[in-house]
């Protein structure tokens, strides 16, 4: 009877002990996958930041098609809209590689709106794709405003 009681309790430290090992290891895991994500995001949170303090959103309008050939006319500016006096709205589209998201900023030179965007994943796949976003700015735009869509230099 001594020996079963023995190796019970062994048997349960045993699992125990596999138990608090695979924690750890799994605690090291995420650690891991967090020091990779945060390392790797670096780009996304300055653009996070970057809108909070110019006041202005932007969002993915769905996900990104894959036509045979896109016009020209399709790519960079699409539409302007003034929500009210204190916000104006724009529709973008960029073609570039799949598998990526985009960071955005912006800058207005009298009568020009540069939208800069940035690929801020760091996945890339060895397609095309269009994306469409929206972008809302905290500015009063005239319609009539210049608009350009580029990558930062």
């Amino acid at each position: 009877m001594k020996f079963y009681k023995a190796f019970g309790f062994g048997l349960i430290f045993i699992v125990l002990a596999g138990c608090q090992w695979e924690k750890e290891s799994n605690a090291s895991s995420i650690t891991e996958i967090e020091e990779e994500t945060t390392g790797g995001s670096n780009k996304a949170s300055y653009y996070r930041n970057l809108s909070r303090q110019k006041h202005f959103r932007y969002a993915s309008l769905g996900p990104c098609t894959y036509p045979d050939s896109i016009p020209r006319k399709e790519i960079g500016f699409n539409s302007f809209s003034r929500l009210d006096s204190n916000e104006t709205e724009l529709e973008i589209s960029l073609y570039e590689d799949c598998c990526q998201e985009f960071g955005f900023d912006y800058q207005i030179n009298g009568e020009r709106l540069i939208i800069f965007y940035e690929a801020i994943s760091e996945e890339v796949c060895e397609c095309k794709c269009l994306y469409r976003y929206k972008l809302i700015l905290a500015e009063d735009l005239n319609p009539g405003i210049e608009v350009q869509v580029k990558r930062p230099l």
